[in-house]
């Protein structure tokens, strides 16, 4: 659970996480951030300082994050990427669904693992996560409480971005490799 709190506490509060809110970033002249950032320009950030919990979960050590079991042959991956408002209201909201969302991820049937983290410097959060199958994540993405604070990212982000893939790697997905699936979906027409 304590993943699941640190999730909640970066996906509410980018300060939280030790991140700088993103409208006090500026550029190196002391200029103020753009208000309006694409995708692109928040993915772009380099998130040197960045930080994350070890994977979590049914098929992962407790103590160490590290496999207990074997994954299966072919499972699927979804990971996303957020960037918070600075705002107090928004950060609010964006905290509350995320408890929320939180309190549930590790009881949805067929979770194997999950991480989380978040950069400083970019005032972003991600998270990474491995299902059974593509009818188990959907059952939790679309499920009321992670339904709900879906509903919140347009008001309470900057950006937001999420991608899924199938994987047969016996080995779990390292946080470049979901960095770099994001940038391909961004991509694609």
């Amino acid at each position: 659970m304590a993943g699941s709190v640190l999730m909640a506490a970066c996906l509410a509060s980018p300060v939280a996480c030790g991140d700088a809110p993103a409208s006090d970033s500026g550029t190196d002249e002391g200029e103020p951030a753009d208000p309006d950032p694409t995708l692109e320009t928040l993915a772009a950030c380099d998130e040197s300082d960045f930080g994350g919990t070890p994977f979590m979960g049914p098929s992962f050590d407790p103590e160490t994050g590290e496999l207990a079991v074997a994954l299966p042959s072919s499972y699927v991956v979804a990971t996303t990427a957020g960037w918070a408002r600075p705002e107090a209201e928004h950060q609010e909201a964006l905290g509350s669904a995320s408890e929320e969302v939180s309190g549930v991820v590790f009881e949805s049937p067929g979770l194997l693992g999950a991480r989380f983290g978040g950069s400083e410097a970019c005032g972003s959060a991600r998270t990474l996560t491995l299902w059974e199958s593509q009818e188990a994540l959907m059952n939790f993405v679309w499920g009321e409480v992670h339904g709900g604070a879906m509903s919140l990212t347009d008001t309470t982000t900057l950006g937001w971005e999420t991608t899924r893939w199938v994987e047969s790697s016996a080995e779990p997905p390292t946080w470049d490799q979901a960095r770099a699936a994001l940038e391909d979906a961004r991509a694609e027409p």
